[in-house]
C-alpha cells in the first residue's frame, strides 16, 4: 500500500477534504496522482499518450509509405500501418479505461462463460502479436535498430497478459483477497514493461521514417517525400487520427449501451480517453503551427499548453475531484474560474487573429462548448469536452491555405 493509502485510509474525498488545510489539501491530491496502483491519474495519462503518439507515429509512416513507394503491391501492404494505429489507439483507450479489467463483466452481461471468453480474449491476444510481428518484420528488415526495437517492444507487451495470469493465480491462492497485497517488483515489471515497449515501438517508427527520408535523400532521383511539408503532414494525420478516435467513441457508445457490465469498471473510466486524446490532438496540431505561423506564434503555442493541461485534466479525472463541484472548496471554483477565464480570452485572440472564417468561428465554438461543459460538470463536460475538440481539430485543420494531401 502507499502513503496515500496508509494516510487517508481510503476515505471518500467529501469526508477527509473539509477537515484539511489547504496545504494537507494539496497534499492529498498531489500524493493520490504518485498513486501507481490505481488509474486515473497522472501515469496513467503519460503511459496513454505514449502509445497514443506510436499510434500517431503508425499514421506517419503509413503516409511516408503511401508516398515514397510507388508499386502496387507496396501501397496495399502499407495499409498495414492503419491496423497498427488502430491497435495502439485501442491500447491507449484501454489504458484510461482498463477495459481488459471489465471483461469477466462482459462476459457475464453477454451470455458468455467466463472461461470460454478470458480463452477468445487470449487468442485475440496471440493473433495482435502475430500480425505485429509479421508485419514488422517485413517493414523493419532493412533497418536493424528498428526492428530489434520493434521485437523488444512485441515481447515486452506480449509478456503483460502473463505477469497478470500470474498475479491472479497468486490471488486466487490467498484465502481471503484482503490479505493479498501487490507486490511493488510486480507492480514495476508490469508498468515497466508496459512504459518500455511504448518507447521501444515509438522509437522503431520514428527510426523508420528517419531512414526513409535519408534513403530517398540520398538517391539520384527527387522524391515526393523530400518536399513533404510538416504542416502537411500534420494535417492529414489528424485527418485520419480524429476519424479514428470518432470511430472508437462510436463503438464504446455503443457496447456500453448493449452491456451494462462495462460500466462497472472499479478503476479506469473509459469516456475520459476521448476528450483527453482528442485534446492532446490538439496540443500536437497548435504546436506544429506555432513554428510555421507568423505573427501568431505565442498564441498557438499558448493554445497548445492549454490543450495538454486539459488532456492531463480529463485523463487524471480533475473534474470529478470534490474540490472541483460547485459544493467544494473555494480554491476549486476559484481554479475553474481561471480555467475558463484562460479559454475564452485566448479563443478570443487566436480567432481575431485567423486568417480563416472557418477557423475563427471553430476556436470561439470550441470555447463556447467548453466553457458550458465546465460550468455544468459532470459526464456533460465529458461530453461537451470530445465535441468541443473535435471542433477545435477541425478549426486548426483549416487554419492553413493549402489543402489536405489524399493518400490515393
Amino acid at each position: 500500500m502507499t502513503y496515500y493509502q496508509y494516510t487517508f485510509k481510503g476515505q471518500p474525498e467529501e469526508v477527509v477534504l473539509p477537515h484539511l488545510s489547504l496545504g494537507a489539501k494539496a497534499l492529498y491530491y498531489t500524493l493520490a496522482q504518485g498513486n501507481l496502483a490505481v488509474e486515473n491519474v497522472f501515469a496513467t495519462w503519460y503511459s496513454s499518450i505514449l502509445l497514443l503518439m506510436v499510434s500517431c507515429m503508425c499514421l506517419v509512416c503509413f503516409a511516408t509509405d503511401r508516398i515514397r513507394l510507388p508499386q502496387w503491391r507496396d501501397q496495399i501492404l502499407s495499409y498495414g500501418w492503419l491496423g497498427l494505429s488502430l491497435i495502439f489507439a485501442a491500447l491507449s483507450f484501454d489504458e484510461i479505461g482498463s477495459f481488459h479489467e471489465t471483461m469477466g463483466d462482459f462476459f457475464a452481461s453477454s451470455g458468455i462463460s467466463t472461461a470460454a471468453g478470458w480463452n477468445l480474449f487470449y487468442f485475440l491476444i496471440g493473433l495482435v502479436v502475430l500480425y505485429m510481428g509479421f508485419f514488422g518484420f517485413v517493414r523493419f528488415k532493412d533497418s536493424k535498430w528498428a526492428l530489434a526495437l520493434a521485437a523488444t517492444g512485441i515481447f515486452l507487451f506480449a509478456s503483460i497478459p502473463f505477469q497478470e495470469f500470474l498475479e491472479i493465480n497468486a490471488l486466487n491462492a490467498v484465502d481471503s483477497s484482503g490479505m493479498w497485497q501487490r507486490p511493488i517488483s510486480l507492480l514495476l515489471l508490469e508498468e515497466g514493461s508496459e512504459l518500455f515497449g511504448s518507447w521501444c515501438f515509438l522509437l522503431s517508427t520514428v527510426l523508420y521514417v528517419s531512414t526513409s527520408k535519408a534513403r530517398d535523400s540520398s538517391s539520384a532521383m527527387a522524391t515526393p517525400l523530400n518536399q513533404f511539408s510538416l504542416p502537411a503532414l500534420i494535417r492529414s494525420i489528424l485527418y485520419y487520427f480524429t476519424s479514428i478516435i470518432c470511430g472508437l467513441g462510436l463503438t464504446m457508445a455503443i457496447l456500453m449501451n448493449s452491456f451494462d457490465g462495462l460500466y462497472q469498471a472499479e478503476a479506469g473510466i473509459p469516456e475520459n480517453w476521448f476528450p483527453s486524446a482528442l485534446a492532446f490532438s490538439a496540443f500536437i496540431a497548435s504546436w506544429a503551427y506555432s513554428q510555421h505561423a507568423s505573427g501568431q506564434k505565442y498564441g498557438y503555442l499558448s493554445l497548445a499548453a492549454i490543450c495538454l493541461l486539459l488532456s492531463i485534466f480529463f485523463a487524471c479525472n480533475v473534474y470529478g475531484y470534490y474540490f472541483f463541484s460547485f459544493s467544494g472548496s473555494l480554491s476549486g471554483l476559484f481554479i475553474k474560474g481561471l480555467l475558463i477565464f484562460s479559454v475564452l480570452i485566448l479563443a478570443v485572440f487566436v480567432s481575431f487573429r485567423g486568417k480563416s472564417r472557418y477557423h475563427s468561428l471553430g476556436t470561439l465554438a470550441w470555447a463556447l462548448s467548453l466553457t458550458i461543459g465546465l460550468i455544468i460538470g459532470g459526464g456533460t463536460l465529458v461530453a461537451l469536452g470530445s465535441f468541443s475538440f473535435v471542433l477545435l481539430l477541425f478549426s486548426l485543420l483549416s487554419a492553413k491555405a493549402q489543402p489536405a494531401p489524399v493518400f490515393a
